[in-house]
């Protein structure tokens, strides 16, 4: 069995076992307190004696001071680090087909996307045609430069279609050649009345 030597506090009397644990150990001897002593002995000098407290701790903080102010002067520069950029790995030049291999891929997925998300896909483009109207002009109208035979072709099925329905654009277009009112101009009765009007010529000519 260890056998650990024991030590009697100068102040409480306690005996305790002589270790760093109970006894504080400085400048090759043991403190005559335990530490539980010294520490309420300490704090009832700071207590009863707080002049000589601050003065003590503002000599230190310049001696401090002092002693990092000789070692920053005596202190050799680090020399400065020098940058070297890492060479960049050159690009890797893209054929042909394999653009048009990757541009048929990501059509393949988009498409994908749109048939299995129909109504996301029509807000996409409601939401696209709402903030980019100079876009879809110049579109169209470049489709039309482009492919002119198909543009007129186009325009007289609308015209048509207009005109087997009796569309308010298609009765506006008739009011503003006779009356040469503007179309915003046009109020919603004369229109109702010149639709009602036509109908029943068309059916006059079919009787």
């Amino acid at each position: 069995m260890e056998i650990t030597e024991t030590k009697i506090c100068k102040k409480c009397s306690e005996k305790l076992p002589l270790t760093k644990e109970y006894f504080a150990f400085s400048k090759g001897y043991w403190i005559g307190k335990c530490r539980k002593c010294q520490r309420k002995y300490i704090k009832a000098y700071h207590l009863a004696n707080p002049e000589i407290i601050a003065r003590h701790r503002e000599t230190r903080r310049k001696k401090k001071a002092e002693i990092n102010r000789i070692k920053k002067a005596n202190r050799i520069p680090k020399p400065k680090r020098i940058y070297v950029p890492k060479p960049k790995k050159p690009k890797k030049i893209k054929t042909p087909e394999e653009i048009e291999a990757r541009r048929l891929q990501k059509n393949k997925i988009a498409k994908k996307w749109r048939k299995n998300n129909p109504e996301k896909e029509r807000l996409r483009r409601k939401k696209w045609r709402k903030n980019n109207p100079e876009k879809i002009r110049l579109k169209k109208k470049k489709w039309r430069e482009d492919y002119p035979e198909k543009a007129k072709a186009k325009s007289r099925r609308k015209q048509q279609k207009q005109r087997n329905n009796v569309t308010d654009v298609y009765v506006k277009c008739l009011i503003k050649a006779s009356t040469g009112l503007k179309r915003d101009e046009i109020p919603k009765e004369m229109i109702e009345t010149k639709r009602l009007i036509l109908k029943l010529k068309r059916e006059l000519k079919t009787m």
